[in-house]
């Protein structure tokens, strides 16, 4: 994504008040434009399916149910925007849910204006929006499911390795001497094989598939 792109955005949250201050402090941006609030998660299903903004910042309790259900029924559709999930919450179940749904990561509704911004445009660039550490807490209790007998290359899973320790496309690009470029083609083939809709959800599969080893 070109530097000077303007990233559109979704906010999800059902207290007013926080989602218009969300979206005035990120529609202060030059780069980011807010194209609508949001406080359900039938209104955010149907603006991400109306609007195909980039981003959707999702609060995890809305009154008719969670954001990793809004999060399933969104990138059900043919529109898949990046989603970061936005949280005071701290449990792994949660977390863990909200990866496996297919979540770009999380930032905390503590976050720093400036943060919250960083995050947007990590997630609008395909990166992950996660604390390495975090990442690494949570991994033991990633991909649960049935095993489908999934193969990958040696540098595919150099790739995937680097992405579960939280690496970005431009750092995974110069440990291994690619191009971002290649980088993303790489990234691309592997979701489509695993079946994934981000980095994490990606890493999620590889680990349950055997592909790569549970820490």
């Amino acid at each position: 994504m070109a530097m000077t792109a303007t990233v559109s955005v979704v906010i999800c949250d059902d207290h007013q008040i926080l989602a218009d201050g969300l979206a005035a402090l990120l529609g202060a941006e030059p780069d980011l434009e807010i194209v609508a609030v949001t406080g359900s998660v039938e209104e955010v299903v149907a603006a991400a399916r109306d609007l195909a903004p980039d981003v959707v910042l999702m609060d995890y309790e809305l009154p008719d149910g969670t954001g990793i259900d809004a999060t399933r029924r969104i990138l059900a559709a043919p529109s898949r925007p990046a989603i970061v999930m936005l949280t005071s919450f701290t449990d792994d179940a949660v977390l863990v849910g909200a990866i496996e749904a297919g979540a770009n990561g999380f930032v905390t509704k503590h976050s720093s204006p400036s943060a919250l911004a960083e995050a947007v445009r990590l997630a609008a660039a395909g990166e992950p929006v996660i604390a390495p550490s975090l990442l690494m807490r949570l991994l033991p209790r990633l991909g649960g499911g049935s095993p489908v007998g999934i193969t990958v290359s040696e540098r595919e899973r150099e790739i995937l390795l680097l992405v579960a320790d939280g690496a970005t496309n431009q750092e995974i690009a110069e440990r291994l001497h690619l191009s971002p470029n290649t980088v993303r083609n790489h990234l691309a083939r592997l979701y489509s094989r695993l079946g994934a809709r981000s980095r994490l959800e990606a890493v999620a599969i590889a680990i349950r598939e055997g592909v790569l080893p549970r820490r």
